[in-house]
C-alpha cells in the first residue's frame, strides 16, 4: 500500500510557504498545508492574500516541486470575525 504525506505548516510555521514547498519536497513529502492566517500574536504571518510576490514565489515553488497544497488554515468563526473576515483568506486558498 502507498502512502501519501502532507506537511502541516505548524511543524515549520517560521518558513514562508515557498520555503516550507521546497522544503517539503526534500523530505519527501507530497502536499503541504499552508496556514495563511496566525493563530496567535508571536507566529508569523504569511499573507498570501495581499503579497502578490509572495503569491508568485509560492506558485512558482509548487511548480517547481510538484507538491500539492492539502489544506490552509485557520479560520475561526467568532463574533468578532464573520465570514467576511476569512474571504482574503479563501480566495487565495483558492487561487
Amino acid at each position: 500500500m502507498a502512502y501519501t504525506y502532507s506537511a502541516a505548516h505548524l511543524s515549520a510555521i517560521q518558513l514562508s510557504p515557498p520555503e516550507l514547498i521546497y522544503a517539503a519536497a526534500v523530505a519527501g513529502y507530497d502536499y503541504v498545508g499552508l496556514r495563511l492566517i496566525p493563530t496567535t500574536d508571536h507566529e508569523p504571518h504569511h499573507d498570501l492574500a495581499r503579497n502578490a510576490a509572495l503569491m508568485r514565489a509560492t506558485k512558482r515553488a509548487l511548480s517547481e516541486t510538484g507538491l500539492i497544497v492539502w489544506d490552509c488554515e485557520v479560520i475561526r468563526m467568532d463574533p468578532q470575525h464573520g465570514p467576511e473576515f476569512y474571504m482574503p483568506m479563501m480566495e487565495a486558498a483558492a487561487e
